[in-house]
């Protein structure tokens, strides 16, 4: 038996609501958009994703900076 936490309850709810939106965007495009031009619909959208997505971003950054040289780790390192 699987147990969920509230964590990954929480992680496949966000999984979810991107797979709904991935899945209804090209039908209210296709269907409502018609006529705009795709540059002007890619555009706004991408910049909304970065505006939505920089607060977790800044939130979650690392704390160190990788190795620049990643030959010089371990190679089971790369699986990790």
């Amino acid at each position: 038996m699987i147990s969920l936490g509230l964590g990954d309850a929480r992680s496949l709810a966000e999984v979810a609501l991107t797979v709904i939106g991935y899945a209804t965007a090209p039908l209210i495009t296709a269907r409502h958009l018609k006529q705009a031009p795709t540059l002007a619909l890619t555009a706004p959208a991408l910049l909304l994703s970065a505006l939505v997505h920089a607060p977790a971003a800044a939130l979650a950054r690392p704390t160190t900076m990788p190795c620049p040289h990643p030959r010089s780790s371990p190679p089971w390192r790369a699986w990790a």
